[in-house]
């Protein structure tokens, strides 16, 4: 055999191995971005204040469901939910999405769609949450939240009613879009009438 066709055969030895070495750089390095993209995708933290006035990240590593947990869960969604001003609404519940259900999510935006002309002339909402009151332990659970309701028109004028909530929330199956699997299926005001509730 001749030299050159020896060499030559070494020269495609070698591209192989370099071939079959680069695919595998190559798998790596995808591998590595889809790794990293998933787990820096980092959900909402709910935090909670404690009686020294620290705060601290509520813990939801044994997806168990406490009631710390869902008092402050219905916390920030009523913050989004029931708090807003002309242009904020939509934009609020699209962050929000993954924790409603479409019934508390098609209710807020009929109810935006059938005010907007009122809302977008300069009408705020302000929701004062004041107590939260679990009322059903078990799934679904459901929660009164008592506050404030002030609404303030474009020339300055104020009205203040105290409301109360119900929000029902469902434990459901934890997702990357809902980490903290928790869904609210329904939110509706209490209307309490002199004879009792309803």
């Amino acid at each position: 055999m001749s030299e050159l066709a020896f060499n030559r055969i070494i020269l495609e030895k070698t591209v192989r191995i370099l071939t079959g070495t680069v695919t595998c750089l190559l798998c790596l390095n995808l591998l590595q971005v889809l790794i990293v993209l998933k787990f820096t995708q980092k959900p909402v933290l709910l935090l909670k204040e404690t009686g020294t006035g620290t705060v601290e990240m509520l813990d939801f590593s044994s997806y168990e469901i406490t009631e710390t947990i869902l008092n402050n869960f219905v916390r920030w969604i009523s913050s989004e939910y029931l708090s807003f001003g002309p242009d904020s609404l939509p934009g609020q519940i699209e962050s929000i999405k993954h924790y409603l259900n479409t019934e508390p999510k098609d209710a807020i935006l009929k109810s935006y769609e059938k005010n907007k002309k009122a809302i977008e002339a300069g009408v705020y909402f302000q929701f004062n949450l004041q107590d939260t009151e679990i009322t059903k332990r078990s799934n679904p659970y459901q929660i009164e939240a008592t506050g404030e309701m002030s609404i303030i028109d474009k020339n300055g004028r104020y009205k203040k009613e105290a409301r109360i909530y119900v929000f029902d929330v469902l434990k459901v199956k934890p997702t990357p879009e809902n980490p903290y699997g928790l869904k609210i299926i329904s939110i509706r005001q209490k209307i309490e009438t002199e004879g009792g509730e309803s």
